[in-house]
């Protein structure tokens, strides 16, 4: 009887720690569902033709020079009042940007995904360069020059040689879309973890008494 007791208590306080665990997952899944819902939104309308790219010691040449030839790469600084954008005269005029310098275009006026990746308030003053930009501006947007996706393989590859460490390349909403989808397996392995999910392959089934060593 006391084994038993025991067992019962263990299989108690599991369930409640279980329940506590698959509670707190549920709330956070609650509070980064419109997050993640948002970020899917984006990613399903731009794809992979825009990528974000930072890095801590800004753009090199080595870069710019080896991205592919339909990438559009815009350094992006944020200044008091707005945005400056920093790039070649036919990738900000393909953006529906003023090829001046110190003008400023409503983002609701430009390419529409620099609206999703820059947001619905931004002012966007432009710098002109005759080169794609290099320089110490810690964060780039790219775009494909006709909406068709990017090579994210072959850029992340590109960035690992040519930009330093710690930099990052990726698609806009990849970082909520990836959380929410980790948060979401974590929430329903404690979910079946705590409601006694299917048994691990070879294990005996429930109830059944403990083996014995034949050789006994």
């Amino acid at each position: 009887m006391a084994a038993s007791a025991a067992t019962t208590a263990r299989l108690v306080c599991s369930v409640v720690i279980a329940i506590g665990l698959t509670g707190e997952a549920q709330l956070w899944m609650s509070r980064m569902a419109e997050p993640v819902r948002q970020a899917t939104a984006v990613h399903e309308v731009v794809g992979d033709s825009v990528l974000t790219v930072t890095s801590p010691r800004g753009l090199t040449a080595e870069f710019a020079r080896a991205l592919p030839p339909q990438a559009m790469l815009v350094a992006v600084d944020h200044v008091k009042g707005g945005t400056r954008l920093t790039g070649r005269c036919q990738d900000l005029t393909a953006l529906h940007l003023q090829c001046r310098a110190g003008t400023v275009t409503p983002v609701t006026q430009a390419d529409e995904r620099l609206r999703y990746a820059l947001g619905n308030g931004s002012d966007l003053a432009t710098t002109v360069t005759t080169h794609a930009p290099a320089g110490p501006s810690d964060a780039a947007l790219l775009l494909s020059r006709h909406g068709s996706a990017l090579d994210v393989a072959r850029i992340k590859r590109t960035a690992n040689r040519s930009l330093a460490p710690g930099s990052s390349v990726s698609t806009l909403g990849v970082g909520w879309i990836s959380g929410g989808k980790v948060l979401s397996d974590r929430a329903w392995a404690l979910c079946c973890g705590g409601a006694g999910g299917p048994a691990p392959p070879g294990s005996p089934p429930a109830g059944a008494p403990p083996a014995t060593d034949p050789s006994a």
